[in-house]
């Protein structure tokens, strides 16, 4: 794939899989090498070419009832381990062109977003409304480092091999920030209308412990008002 894009992620995807690819190699599509050619505007990342006959799982978005708990809980844990190894000295002096963000900044974007959200959907509760915004204003403060976050974790990203290996790609996205940002966008996808709560409690909770069992982050709740 030739990658060409002003904003540096011609540049990012390239570091983020060098770095990442001989510790985690199994949890991506695989790595061959690459070319950078800066005067002649190229920048190239030679990977392995995922064949739809030897994944169970790939361009899923349409199908988000194929994914299981173990699918699940198998990302979860491949997200964590490039979530752990982003956090070196090493890494850090590797990955020069991902930005970091601050997701607290940009709780006024989800306020907007959802105001928009209110005005084109009639099926929008507002109780559903009340309770979105009580939790953005109600902000949590997470201590720790930030980490690799891909920053479009969707389904069209993520693969599983026939043999149930997690293959994790399209990285020129990627930020530092909060590691939950990666579980909240791939929950978003794979979600049905049969999950309960206490099944989606049970994701959170298992995310969690990865994270706090690698001394990643902790959480302490701070108030707000809503509006």
């Amino acid at each position: 794939r030739c990658i060409r894009d002003s904003s540096g992620s011609h540049l990012k995807e390239i570091e983020v899989v060098e770095c990442l690819s001989n510790a985690v190699h199994a949890q991506m599509s695989k790595y061959y090498g690459s070319k950078v050619a800066p005067e002649r505007e190229r920048y190239i990342l030679f990977q392995e070419l995922l064949s739809p006959e030897n994944l169970s799982h790939y361009n899923t978005e349409l199908s988000p009832e194929l994914w299981s708990f173990d699918d699940v809980k198998a990302v979860i844990d491949a997200s964590v381990g490039f979530q752990s190894i982003s956090i070196s000295d090493a890494s850090r002096e590797a990955l020069q062109n991902v930005q970091s963000i601050d997701a607290n900044e940009l709780c006024y974007l989800y306020v907007k977003l959802l105001e928009q959200c209110k005005v084109e959907s009639d099926s929008l509760k507002k109780e559903d409304v009340a309770w979105v915004k009580l939790r953005i204003n109600n902000k949590i403060e997470v201590g720790g480092v930030k980490v690799l976050v891909n920053n479009d974790f969707n389904l069209r990203n993520i693969a599983i091999r026939v043999g149930g290996e997690v293959a994790i790609y399209d990285w020129e996205l990627a930020v530092f920030g909060l590691p939950l940002r990666v579980l909240v966008e791939f929950l978003s996808f794979v979600i049905t209308d049969d999950w309960t709560d206490d099944q989606i409690h049970e994701m959170v909770s298992y995310h969690i412990s990865e994270l706090e069992g690698l001394q990643l982050v902790t959480f302490r709740m701070i108030g707000g008002k809503t509006s």
